[in-house]
């Protein structure tokens, strides 16, 4: 593996975790956003 090939993996995992973050928290505040309907 060369240095090149490790940086660019750990970039791509940097990117899947940053994707994931953003996912997660869109989820969150689409069920934020669901509670809160139901409750009115």
């Amino acid at each position: 593996m060369s240095r090149a090939h490790a940086l660019q993996y750990v970039h791509s995992k940097e990117q899947i975790i940053a994707s994931v973050e953003v996912f997660g928290k869109s989820l969150l505040q689409c069920s934020q956003l669901g509670l809160m309907s139901n409750m009115f």
